[in-house]
């Protein structure tokens, strides 16, 4: 396993709490995270490019669960700013800086959380 004190955006002290030890247990978490998670942002995009509020505030909903379950509170609260904004009145214009975000930052969270279950080298 990777060092886990060189992480920037997981908190993995919250992964090891949730998996009680079982190193198999918190791959297969995060294993599941970044087999289902990169089809939700894809949706999520989809969604807000179409002007589907409906849709943008499901997957985001969806995606802010996601994110905090494997400690990544700073993404979570982003996602929850646009469920908001999915169920408000805002304009278009206003998610675009989230969006934006949320693809940087999802990708460098995909990042570490793959060197989760890459194999050790040795």
């Amino acid at each position: 396993m990777t060092n886990r004190g060189s992480f920037s955006y997981v908190n993995f002290s919250y992964l090891e709490e949730l998996a009680e030890g079982e190193e198999e247990f918190l791959r297969e978490v995060v294993r599941t995270f970044l087999e289902v998670t990169p089809d939700n942002l894809d949706a999520l995009k989809a969604a807000v490019a179409a002007g589907d509020r409906e849709q943008t505030a499901f997957y985001a909903h969806k995606l802010k669960g996601s994110f905090n379950f494997i400690g990544c509170s700073q993404l979570s609260a982003t996602f929850s700013t646009i469920e908001t904004w999915a169920k408000e009145t805002g304009s278009k214009g206003d998610i675009a800086a989230h969006m934006q975000g949320v693809d940087e930052l999802s990708a460098l969270i995909i990042a570490e959380l793959e060197t989760i279950i890459a194999p050790a080298n040795g």
